[in-house]
């Protein structure tokens, strides 16, 4: 039993060594559980019974997506800044911003991918949203027509930064109706 152990333990450090130093980890072997009995095998352990193998976060320290705000008008009003999981669209994260507030911050951000709107407070049941699209990054002229949302990857530990939530051009019913405010 102890042999077992040993080998997952070994498996475990070196899939977290690469993941955390971002080197790449070989493809998955098409049969693990033939790989392991053998291994044991030769280490003269007897294997047990395969058992279904559940993924566990390498890391569950959140990140942190910061970026730069405006409005189309000549004060930046107070916005609803969301983050949300494009693989489950009930989890979102967010922040309030104040008065002419140029620049946002999401802290405690977990590992994934998020879609990141700014809606302007009080403008609930708007879909009408700043948000971080392929037309911020081409000038924002009437030749930028890309208004699809972009995917924020958020990496464990670290700070997305430069996700500037500036297309308020996108029109009704581009972006998604803003989610429910927590109450405070």
């Amino acid at each position: 039993m102890k042999n077992w152990l040993f080998v997952i333990f070994l498996v475990a450090l070196v899939a977290t060594i690469s993941c955390r130093f971002g080197l790449p980890i070989a493809s998955p072997t098409p049969d693990i559980s033939a790989i392991v009995s053998a291994t044991l095998t030769a280490v003269g352990a007897s294997a047990p019974a395969p058992v279904a193998a559940t993924a566990l976060p390498i890391s569950s320290e959140p990140g942190s997506i910061i970026g730069s705000l405006n409005y189309p008008s000549s004060r930046i009003p107070p916005l609803f800044v969301v983050a949300i999981d494009t693989n489950n669209p009930s989890s979102y994260y967010f922040v309030n911003t104040v008065l002419d507030q140029s620049t946002f911050q999401l802290n405690n951000v977990p590992a994934g991918t998020y879609h990141v709107i700014a809606y302007a407070l009080g403008g609930e049941g708007s879909s009408i949203g700043g948000g971080y699209t392929p037309a911020v990054a081409c000038g924002l002229s009437v030749d930028c027509t890309d208004h699809t949302l972009l995917d924020v990857v958020v990496v464990a530990g670290q700070v997305t930064a430069g996700i500037d939530l500036k297309d308020w051009y996108a029109g009704t019913g581009v972006f998604p109706t803003p989610p429910p405010m927590p109450n405070p």
